[in-house]
C-alpha cells in the first residue's frame, strides 16, 4: 500500500484519497526505516525544532523526537 504524506507548518498528515495498492522500488527498505547494511547507517546529533531536546537519529530518515514524539526530517 502506497500514500501521499505531506508536511504544512510544521504538522505531518496523509491524503485518504491517495491510498493505493501498489510498491515502489526500495519499498521494503523505507518500511523497516533501516539501511540494507546496518554498517552503512550514520548517526548524527540533533535538536528537536518543537521542543529543543538533543538526542541521536539516523541520518536522512525521517524519526520521531523521543521526547515530544514530533516528527524530524534530517
Amino acid at each position: 500500500m502506497t500514500i501521499d504524506i505531506f508536511e504544512y507548518q510544521g504538522k505531518y498528515e496523509y491524503d485518504p484519497s491517495s491510498v493505493r495498492y501498489e510498491i515502489l522500488p526500495g519499498e521494503q527498505e523505507l518500511m523497516d526505516n533501516k539501511p540494507v547494511e546496518p554498517s552503512k547507517l550514520h548517526m548524527i546529533s540533533v535538536v528537536c525544532q518543537n521542543c529543543d531536546a538533543s538526542y541521536k537519529k539516523a541520518d536522512g530518515y525521517a524519526e520521531k523526537c523521543p521526547y515530544c514524539r514530533s516528527y524530524q526530517n534530517t
